[in-house]
């Protein structure tokens, strides 16, 4: 049985934890591998790297009380923290970690910032060496239609310990 290696890039300055709770659900279904993905961009010139090393590290534990939180274990996903423009290192992260499938969260729709988050998203589907799916806003209104989460340790999900 192969397990399919998701890619889900977060953003963890905004709520984007649709694209884990679809992963969630998804879980019983399918075996899986999933990386999470927060693209550190900082518009600043950092005098020296600790800011970056504090910020990344911050980054890191995050996305593991998120894998704690949504797949049951915090070293159910492999976690990643990468800096530079978001698209571009979405881009890599999927390359090197030969995703078979991207999954987005999409953003809510606001005035100006959604010009600059929605031709991310399009750049990385565009540019994406693998199936993208960009979960909409809508579909967190829809999720209440589905059962009720259950703890994620029943099902097959491919675990594995990264340093």
């Amino acid at each position: 049985m192969n397990c399919k290696r998701i890619l889900v890039p977060l953003d963890l300055r905004r709520s984007t934890t649709d694209a884990l709770l679809y992963l969630q659900h998804a879980a019983p279904e399918t075996p899986f591998s999933a990386t999470l993905l927060h693209v550190v961009e900082l518009n600043i010139a950092a005098s020296d790297s600790r800011l970056y090393q504090e910020i990344c590290a911050e980054s890191r534990a995050a996305l593991r009380r998120l894998s704690l939180l949504f797949l049951g274990h915090q070293d159910a996903a492999q976690v990643s923290v990468r800096v530079g423009r978001a698209d571009e290192q979405i881009l890599a992260e999927a390359r090197s970690s030969r995703s078979e499938l991207i999954i987005l969260s999409g953003s809510k729709p606001r005035p100006w910032r959604h010009l600059f988050r929605s031709r991310t998203i399009e750049r990385v589907v565009q540019g994406a060496p693998c199936p993208a799916l960009v979960l909409p806003r809508a579909w967190k209104t829809a999720q209440s239609h589905l059962p009720s989460p259950s703890p994620v340790s029943g099902h097959r999900l491919h675990t594995a310990r990264y340093a």
